[in-house]
């Protein structure tokens, strides 16, 4: 039965996201959740998100600052071939 339902939320969110009816996050959140609470962890959701949170939370901040931080400088042009 989970396997079920995993391959139903992994086809579902790939589903709406790729027709664009759910933006990707909406999408890897909502599902998911709605899964959860279909497949009888209701009651533990908040905690499995809790804990999921936590896992990729420092691998989240230094995708963020890679992120801010090479856009200010390709903005700047440090990266711009010297001619």
């Amino acid at each position: 039965m989970l396997i079920a339902l995993g391959i139903l939320m992994i086809a579902t969110f790939t589903y709406l996201i790729m027709s664009n009816r759910m933006s990707s996050f909406t999408a890897l959140t909502l599902v998911p959740a709605t899964v959860a609470i279909i497949g009888g962890f209701g009651s533990q959701v908040d905690a499995m998100m809790l804990a999921g949170i936590r896992k990729v939370a420092s691998s989240a901040a230094f995708l963020l600052f890679a992120l801010f931080f090479f856009g200010t400088m390709i903005e700047a042009g440090m990266f711009d071939p010297a001619i």
